[in-house]
């Protein structure tokens, strides 16, 4: 059964499907035991869309599509552009979502985007494209395995929130082109829901912040897995701009930490708890700073920092069998390795 709501719409519903067709439009759609949704809005302002599914364990995956356009000649100021809500609860394998939302005037109308995956939704894929304007974009997924989402977006001011609990092999992709800022990004891949002491998900899971232009701030979040067996988590960042700030901060074993800043002002801490951690910072241009905090066993930093004034901080715990190298030229240099632990060894290299 589907049951379709629309509201100041012109509409074409279909069993198998739902479609939204309307100028400055504002629509929602209820649908319970699968099937496909697909929404279409443009105009000269921004539309409203809100959808929410619930999928049968007898039958196949949701699918959502939804794309908004507006051209801006109603709203050249600030405000609401476009705005999507969708909901995908108790869904089945291979579940996904897809965004698209163009915003064109010449202010900064906000195009907004929040999706939500709830149970089983494994191997579901969530992408998100944003242009012009502010943008923002939410992404939750709970107690799923192997999703993936993909964000990409392009504006004056742009912020990305992605959460995925519970999970083994979740993979989250943010790019951002802000003209101007601040552009922000938030990425955190969890065990939360689950009661094992330690914790028995969020293995194998992987992180990518990309941004370029002003005021950019990326925070990575990550829960490992305990098991020797299991597979580490990887996160990467790359900034490109004025005013740079990045932090990623890992947990359990086998981690992988990379972070890559060009431009001026940088500034970048990596934390990592566990055996076997291993964090590499590049930062070239003007104004660098880094903090890498290690505590385990075999964990592995490396720092490389070029032009104008570089500083490095690393400290390693009381673990055994831990190397540092940091790397530093040109002006100011300064650097700290601390090292409390058995059979350790660092190199600093400065000219």
């Amino acid at each position: 059964m589907n049951r379709i709501i629309l509201a100041s719409v012109s509409a074409i519903a279909l069993l198998t499907g739902s479609a939204a067709l309307a100028d400055n439009s504002s629509s929602s759609i209820n649908q319970i035991s699968g099937g496909s949704v697909t929404v279409n809005q443009s105009g000269p302002i921004g539309s409203t869309s809100s959808v929410t599914t619930e999928a049968d364990a007898n039958l196949g995956p949701n699918t959502v599509s939804v794309t908004q356009a507006d051209n801006g000649t109603a709203n050249t100021g600030p405000g609401q552009a476009n705005v999507s809500t969708v909901i995908q609860d108790n869904v089945n394998l291979g579940t996904t979502a897809t965004v698209n939302q163009a915003h064109n005037a010449g202010g900064y109308g906000q195009n907004s985007s929040y999706i939500r995956q709830g149970r089983n939704a494994s191997n579901g894929d969530v992408t998100v494209r944003q242009t012009g304007g502010e943008n923002t974009s939410t992404y939750v997924s709970t107690t799923s395995t192997d999703n993936i989402g993909d964000v990409a977006q392009s504006g004056v001011r742009n912020s990305s929130y992605v959460q995925q609990d519970f999970q083994n092999g979740a993979q989250a992709y943010v790019n951002q082109i802000g003209n101007g800022g601040p552009n922000s990004v938030s990425i955190q891949q969890l065990s939360a829901g689950f009661s094992a002491n330690p914790p028995e998900f969020a293995a194998g899971s992987f992180a990518q912040a990309t941004q370029s232009g002003d005021n950019l701030t990326s925070n990575i979040l990550q829960t490992g897995y305990t098991d020797p067996a299991a597979e580490g988590n990887f996160a990467r960042s790359n900034q490109a701009g004025n005013d740079q700030f990045s932090s990623i901060s890992q947990s359990g074993i086998n981690g992988s930490a990379d972070v890559y800043q060009s431009g001026a002002g940088h500034d970048s801490i990596v934390s990592q708890a566990g055996d076997g951690n291993t964090a590499l910072v590049v930062q070239q241009d003007s104004t660098n700073y880094s903090s890498i905090t290690q505590d385990g066993t075999n964990d592995y930093a490396e720092v490389r920092q070029s032009n104008n004034s570089n500083e490095s901080t690393v400290s390693q715990g009381s673990g055994a069998n831990n190397t540092a190298y940091v790397t530093q030229a040109s002006l100011n240099n300064a650097s700290t390795v601390t090292q409390n632990g058995s059979n350790a060894f660092a190199s600093v290299t400065q000219n």
